[in-house]
């Protein structure tokens, strides 16, 4: 189950409410959240942006059949495209910096074994 943020902000200014009070709250009305909803900084969406496309990437790079359906994480939303490329350029790009890595260790054990 997903909470939204507007329904975790609800969820909290009504549990004040539910608590054990002794005043007669009867004929006084349920206060509201008038405050906007909290908008997350640059940072914070870049790097929840980064996360998503990174596993995006991750499953991507180790599926039998690759979706490429180019759609982008619920996280990357509030980014500009062209943000949002670069995210996902570096994310590919260390993958498969990644890949080439596992691809040398297993020639250098394979050479070795050779050798033995």
């Amino acid at each position: 189950m997903r909470i939204t943020t507007a329904a975790a902000i609800v969820v909290l200014a009504a549990a004040p409410l539910t608590g054990c009070s002794t005043a007669n709250t009867a004929s006084s009305p349920a206060p509201t959240v008038t405050s906007p909803q909290p908008t997350p900084s640059s940072t914070d969406t870049l790097e929840r942006c980064t996360k998503a496309v990174d596993i995006l990437v991750d499953v991507e790079r180790h599926a039998a059949t690759p979706s490429t359906d180019g759609s982008r994480p619920p996280a990357c939303t509030g980014l500009s495209e062209n943000a949002y490329l670069d995210i996902y350029l570096s994310s590919v790009r260390r993958a498969n910096e990644e890949g080439r890595d596992e691809l040398q260790r297993q020639i250098d054990e394979a050479a070795e074994a050779d050798a033995s």
